[in-house]
């Protein structure tokens, strides 16, 4: 049995830490779906009975295009009223189903764009806001663009690495991705078109690479006196996001269909004001670690990275929330909020660590002597 190396030679057999580690990576991806499941058993509430009433003889024009094809999908009609409540559960089994698998991208596009200890604090955030908690049960159009965001951000994290492995194999794959990512954001703003400004992300990666290039491009021809213009590198760095921004464009033109209203639920934050006061603190702290790191590497990288992208799509969607009142559904801006909380409380785990233990290595001399 392969042992794990651990401080002072005490390690704990590798397959037992993978195991370990797998066990703790499903849980913080259930934690969400287990808190919103808590609540499955509460009494059918009103929009609840009209949702699964309006399958079948009547028509079901006043959702948007995605949520409505899913509903159609997901819950037969109901001709009896005896079978109300049944299909309100199972309305429930589907969106808890819809904040699995949005658990799951959650996890998946910041563990690619930071690490798997960021990925936990952002599942662990999801789970405890107030929106998640209170209407995640909830078979509602903002589940669905929550999830369509998520996968646009999942796979629009991976556009990166498409680029620089583009030299090599090709721009086919670079291209398949920015327009899957594009079309995903454009599902979500079809979802919820009155919280539209999630079409934003592709629009301002795109715009913020764009300024990047062409720093690198005037350099280079100013540096060669305009005899050398970099065409190629600029094309391949900004094409993609440009690409992805147009097909979120373009596609949300075709699928929005009027402005169906906002769901009722619960804010971004407790009601409880020390509680609501944490929450702003660790946002406001994430935003200030996160942002100047992300300054430098911008300043410094030819590339729009994964971080960068992940940056700038929780912040267009914790600004959904500016255009919403009280009691109105802030689901679609709770993992934007919840990320910058994570990262705020990354930043304090960080701070207290060197603050108790010092810097590396320090008490790994200390223990030598």
């Amino acid at each position: 049995m392969t042992r794990a190396v651990g401080p002072r030679g005490y390690g704990l057999p590798a397959d037992v830490v993978g195991f370990a580690g797998l066990a703790a990576v499903l849980l913080v991806i259930l934690l969400p779906v287990l808190v919103a499941g808590a609540s499955i058993d509460r009494p059918a509430t009103e929009s609840e009975r009209a949702l699964v009433s309006s399958i079948g003889e009547q028509p079901t024009e006043g959702l948007p295009g995605p949520f409505r094809s899913f509903v159609e999908l997901w819950l037969d009609p109901v001709d009896d009223l005896s079978k109300v409540e049944g299909a309100v559960t199972r309305s429930r089994f589907g969106a808890l189903g819809l904040l699995l698998v949005t658990s799951i991208l959650t996890f998946a596009s910041t563990a690619q764009a930071l690490s798997r200890g960021f990925a936990a604090l952002a599942c662990l955030a999801l789970a405890l806001s107030p929106a998640i908690q209170v209407e995640g049960a909830t078979l509602r159009p903002e589940a669905l663009a929550l999830l369509f965001a998520q996968l646009g951000c999942a796979v629009l994290v991976s556009l990166p690495a498409q680029q620089r492995a583009s030299r090599q194999r090709g721009p086919l794959g670079a291209v398949l991705t920015a327009i899957s990512a594009g079309a995903c954001y454009a599902l979500c703003v079809a979802s919820v078109p009155r919280q539209a400004v999630s079409f934003g992300v592709p629009v301002t990666c795109a715009l913020f690479a764009v300024l990047r290039a062409s720093r690198g491009f005037l350099r280079t021809a100013t540096r060669t006196r305009f005899r050398v213009l970099p065409f190629r590198s600029f094309r391949r760095r900004t094409g993609p996001l440009a690409l992805a921004a147009v097909t979120t464009l373009v596609a949300a033109l075709g699928f929005l269909r009027g402005e169906p209203p906002i769901s009722r639920g619960a804010g971004l934050f407790p009601s409880y004001f020390a509680l609501e006061f944490l929450g702003r603190a660790l946002l406001f702290v994430g935003l200030l670690g996160w942002l100047p790191g992300l300054l430098r590497q911008w300043l410094r990288s030819s590339y729009f990275s994964a971080a960068h992208i992940l940056f700038v799509h929780s912040a267009i969607l914790a600004a959904t929330s500016w255009s919403l009142q009280d009691g109105d559904d802030h689901s679609l801006a709770a993992p934007g909020v919840g990320m910058f909380s994570a990262y705020g409380v990354g930043v304090l785990i960080y701070l207290i660590g060197r603050t108790t233990i010092g810097r590396p290595g320090e008490s790994i001399a200390a223990d030598s002597d």
